[in-house]
């Protein structure tokens, strides 16, 4: 009778212990349950950071002036027909106002000495745009119907604008003037001919001009300066992908202006300090 109670005995026990260790195993399936849910919560919120930091870092590095536009605008009067861009969507209002205003002052270069007889046609072309430099090439053709002597005549003057302040910028200051001088002196640039022109014309104007001191260093210091200076232009810069422009003036013989080309590389300016 005492070992049948006790087999009894030892089998209540030996289920309360059971029933112990599958609420045990139970309840640490749970606390497993509620351990992993902060951490995923956890990594949830770095890979929440992360993204927003990241959108941040892009967001600071995005290109400036990133959507600009530009719309072709037509100016046209009896005797001037200009077709100009326009610039909108800047990054900054005030900035593209005084880009827009410098823009129609280079329009005025040509109106305001020919103002008789004469028909100017006047084009500007978008010679290089990043966001932040804004380089144009103002061409115009001179005709007059009563004096056909001379006529038609072409010139050629540019501008180049610092998108981020809205102000001009000059040949000095992207380019060394005496690099491209000594460029020039061995005939190390490229000429861009247009109609009519050759590259032996242009080198023998390039030449001349070199001779006679319209060409110097000093002189190419104070390219682009003043923009609203004479018309026809004496030295003018601008500025593609990979190289630094200059037009420079010529006699009549070559069409007008001539138009020569550096590499970057070889005559920006060397980096300060």
């Amino acid at each position: 009778m005492l070992k049948r109670k006790a087999i009894l005995l030892l089998c209540a026990v030996l289920a309360a212990g059971a029933a112990l260790y599958g609420c045990g195993v139970q309840n640490g399936g749970t606390a497993s349950s509620g351990l992993a849910e902060p951490v995923s919560q956890a990594e949830s919120q770095a890979e929440s950071q992360t993204a927003v930091s990241e959108g941040e870092t892009q967001s600071s590095g995005r290109p400036v002036n990133d959507h600009i536009v530009f719309t072709d605008t037509v100016y046209e009067t009896e005797r001037v027909r200009l077709i100009y861009p326009v610039v909108s969507q800047m990054d900054d209002a005030s900035v593209e106002e005084k880009v827009n205003r410098l823009i129609e002052t280079g329009n005025q270069l040509g109106p305001k000495q020919y103002k008789d007889t004469a028909v100017l046609e006047g084009v500007v072309e978008t010679t290089f745009q990043d966001g932040e430099t804004l380089s144009l090439l103002y061409r115009w053709t001179l005709k007059n119907p009563e004096e056909n002597a001379g006529y038609p005549a072409a010139y050629t003057h540019s501008l180049v604008i610092d998108l981020r302040t809205g102000e001009q910028r000059h040949l000095n200051d992207s380019a060394s003037v005496h690099r491209i001088y000594y460029q020039l002196r061995y005939g190390l640039y490229q000429v861009v001919t247009g109609e009519g022109e050759t590259d032996t014309q242009g080198r023998i104007a390039v030449r001349n001009l070199l001779r006679n001191g319209a060409l110097s260093a000093d002189k190419l210091a104070t390219a682009d300066y003043p923009l609203s200076g004479t018309f026809p232009p004496t030295l003018y810069s601008y500025v593609t992908q990979d190289k630094i422009g200059l037009i420079v003036p010529a006699s009549e013989k070559v069409g007008g202006p001539v138009q020569v080309e550096f590499d970057r590389k070889d005559v920006t300016l060397a980096p300060a300090g």
